[in-house]
């Protein structure tokens, strides 16, 4: 397969992706008005669309396939690390709104006491 074959294939596909990467550019867009770990999934997504992207334009301008590739790894890492920081992430909010619940609802139950 030609490289320009392969590389209007990986655009299609990177083009057909923005039902992912449109609704994360909003996130990102809205700041603080979103959790932290709701930005870092957001980035993470915006950076594997990316590497994509970059990989086609790569494809289309002849670079060799060992630098191509070591750019596509790079992406690819550090789209899946920073998506690994926003599950932790994620999962410490989710035990902070838990026990803010928590003091909620013991409060709550003092009060009928």
């Amino acid at each position: 397969m030609t490289p320009a074959v392969l590389a209007l294939g990986i655009g299609a596909v990177t083009a057909s992706g923005c039902v992912w990467y449109v609704p994360a550019l909003v996130d990102l867009r809205a700041g603080a008005d979103r959790p932290a770990s709701r930005r870092l999934a957001a980035t993470a997504c915006v950076t594997g669309w990316a590497t994509a992207g970059a990989t086609a334009l790569l494809l289309l301008m002849g670079v060799q396939a060992p630098l191509l590739l070591a750019g596509a790894a790079a992406g690819a890492t550090t789209s899946a690390t920073v998506r690994a920081c926003a599950v932790v992430r994620r999962h410490r909010e989710a035990r902070e709104d838990a026990a803010c619940w928590a003091a909620l609802d013991l409060g709550r139950s003092r009060d009928r006491d």
